[in-house]
């Protein structure tokens, strides 16, 4: 494992004895050819990088400079005198090498100041308890130039994992990094690759240099060897069925085996309600339906408020019933409508989840249907989407078949308090939605005559296009035009009059009727 790092300054390096024909290699691990490649310098800043490792000797411990190759060979030795000692009771090790090349990780504070110290994450994680074991370490290893870290034992893991941990000198922040030092890094993993149990490696976004890389295309991979990854670019990118954004994700999941997967997928979700189950000692399928019942809605629901459409596709895929509802009789529907999700919204329409209402000729059918898709509060997916004034998610619901089905009272209200507000944005969605603009409250007072009595002409002039009459009168008899009349409000009156000509009388046979 590597991990980023910071600049330290220049130390020197004490050199031990003990390695001047113990620990030397006896042949190069890797081809003539290849290294001949990696020692090529790329970049004329290039700062040439030695490896450290914590040596302990008769004198004490302290660092010194090891390669990768005479750190294998002193890994076997280690590994074989361990096995010489090795108690009974030992269990079998897993080992793990750690290259630490600088960073906030290993940085010690000095005068309230973080900086990189060499030597100092070594030695402060030799002191960590959950970190390393040192009572194992100390039995074990006693005897070893170059001692490993232990994890302490794991409960139903039948292996002990045992790792160094080797920085780099000098210790570097990935933003002072060049082509080179990612060639070293690359060689020295190249180097005891074969010693240790796996590898990991991953473009990790929550560092600025992984973010980059990803931003600009590179997909990660873990641990995939390079004959996989060939294969699996090759099977990818001939799937033409296939667009973009999957064979994206299709590169990042785990197909027949071939990489470690950092992150869960979106199925991993539904492995909670087995689990649950188990807990509860539920083991009838009537009880497990039950158990699905209650915690699936809250699920989707969850999906939907974030827009995540490809859970609601892996739910989908699981059998979920997407008109089921949750706690406060609210559908994914409702919720997606709620937070204005378009996606999530299409998606659900998409398969079926809304009633086409438009299709139903029943009369009995058409009010269960209708009373079954209100929430608590009385709202149904389209009202919903009003109310976020979500344009876009109500014209998907409308040309889905949605509807408003409040009372006509009860919509003049609320154009009458829209009017109020001054929001001319919900006027326009609840006109989307298919209202009747000229709704009354209950005094029989339209929007309009609301708008007059606040002397709002943009109001007044949208309502007037909407086809609202300023000669309706409410229950005192008064219109809109009397109002502005009696206000002055000479720009409303010519807007009115200007709109609509005042209604004459009618003539019959030379008598006039007159209301």
């Amino acid at each position: 494992m590597s991990i980023d790092g910071a600049t330290c300054p220049p130390i020197n390096i004490r050199r031990c004895s003990c390695t001047s024909e113990g620990f030397s290699p006896k042949k190069s691990i890797t081809s003539p050819n290849f290294e001949r490649r990696a020692s090529k310098i790329l970049d004329e800043n290039h700062l040439p990088k030695q490896l450290l490792v914590q040596h302990h000797h008769e004198d004490g411990a302290f660092l010194r400079n090891i390669s990768a190759t005479e750190l294998v060979l002193e890994v076997d030795e280690t590994a074989h005198g361990a096995q010489q000692i090795g108690a009974p009771s030992a269990l079998p090790e897993s080992r793990v090498l750690v290259l630490y090349t600088g960073g906030t990780i290993g940085m010690k504070t000095t005068d309230g100041v973080y900086c990189p110290v060499p030597g100092y994450l070594p030695e402060v994680l030799r002191d960590i308890p959950p970190l390393n074991d040192r009572r194992y370490v100390e039995e074990i290893y006693s005897n070893t130039a170059v001692r490993p870290y232990s994890l302490p034992p794991v409960r139903n893991m039948k292996k002990r994992v045992v790792y160094w941990i080797v920085e780099y000198e000098p210790l570097l922040d990935s933003c002072d990094m060049t082509f080179d030092d990612w060639i070293r890094i690359a060689t020295d993993f190249k180097k005891a690759y074969h010693k240790y149990d796996g590898f990991v490696g991953q473009v990790d976004v929550n560092y600025a240099t992984g973010k980059i890389l990803y931003d600009i295309g590179v997909i990660p991979g873990s641990d995939m060897t390079s004959e996989a990854a060939m294969a699996k670019l090759c099977y990818v990118l001939g799937k033409d069925e296939w667009d973009l954004p999957m064979k994206r994700s299709m590169l990042q999941a785990n197909l027949r085996g071939e990489m470690t997967v950092a992150t869960k997928g979106a199925m991993r979700e539904l492995d909670i309600i087995p689990h649950i189950a188990k807990c509860l000692r539920v083991s009838s399928s009537q009880e497990v339906q039950l158990l699905r019942d209650i915690i699936l809605p809250p699920m989707f629901c969850n999906a939907a408020k974030t827009n995540d459409v490809e859970i609601l596709k892996s739910l989908k895929a699981a059998g979920v019933n997407f008109s089921a509802t949750d706690y406060n009789l609210r559908t994914a529907l409702h919720v997606a409508a709620s937070n204005g999700n378009i996606e999530s919204v299409n998606y659900l329409l998409k398969i079926g989840t809304n009633v086409h209402i438009k299709l139903v000729l029943d009369f009995e059918l058409h009010s269960i249907l209708k009373c079954f898709f209100r929430d608590m509060f009385g709202y149904n997916a389209l009202v919903c989407a009003v109310k976020a004034k979500a344009m876009n998610c109500i014209i998907a619901i409308r040309e889905a078949g949605g509807f408003i089905d409040a009372s006509s009272q009860k919509i003049g209200v609320e154009l009458c308090l829209a009017v109020y507000q001054n929001d001319i944005e919900l006027l326009k969605c609840n006109e989307a939605a298919g209202i009747h603009m000229g709704e009354k409250d209950y005094d029989n007072r339209t929007a309009l005559h609301v708008a007059v009595s606040l002397n709002k002409p943009e109001m007044v002039a949208y309502l007037l296009q909407c086809g609202l009459s300023p000669y309706e009168k409410d229950n005192f008899g008064i219109t809109p035009i009397d109002e502005a009349k009696r206000r002055h409000l000479n720009t409303l009156i010519d807007m009115m009059e200007a709109a609509h000509q005042p209604e004459s009388p009618e003539s019959t046979s030379g008598v006039f009727h007159m209301d």
